[in-house]
């Protein structure tokens, strides 16, 4: 009975394997940055907290804050290279740069926001628009130069 019953459950698991596709889930509170370097030293200092909470000796301490200093500055070195990264394929693909937006603003709540430019403040979701599509437009575009012919003939 019991040999029947392994032999089904690896060919049960073989076909599964075989047949089924797998997909990673990805956290959704942890910004795109921080990958499993991050992550993997992140445990490492957790680790090295709940030693130093059950013995608070000075090696233990030094271990924790030695920890926690490199995970700050990976961080903040992770999210320099994302930001470069996103800036540089910006024209390519924007949707790195609306995943790093969802990513900084999704803590924040649903609360109306106001959006100043140019002196303009706008808190509707279209006067939004309408400003990030002006400030983007002369960001990312050359300055219109009308020629002086075409101007003296309108005025």
């Amino acid at each position: 009975m019991i040999a029947c019953w392994l032999k089904w459950k690896k060919l049960f698991l073989g076909a599964v394997d075989k047949f089924i596709p797998t997909r990673i889930v990805k956290d959704k509170n942890c910004p795109t940055w921080i990958e499993g370097e991050v992550r993997h030293f992140i445990r490492k200092k957790y680790d090295a907290l709940r030693k130093f909470q059950q013995d608070r000796s000075d090696i233990r301490k030094q271990n924790l804050r030695e920890l926690s200093q490199k995970v700050k500055y990976l961080i903040r070195a992770k999210h320099r290279e994302y930001l470069k990264k996103t800036e540089g394929s910006f024209k390519d693909n924007p949707k790195l740069f609306w995943i790093y937006h969802k990513a900084i603003l999704h803590h924040h709540g649903k609360s109306t926001s106001k959006i100043t430019h140019n002196g303009k403040t706008v808190t509707t979701p279209a006067g939004k628009a309408e400003l990030f599509n002006s400030y983007l437009s002369s960001v990312f575009r050359p300055p219109f130069k009308t020629p002086r012919s075409r101007l003296q003939s309108v005025g």
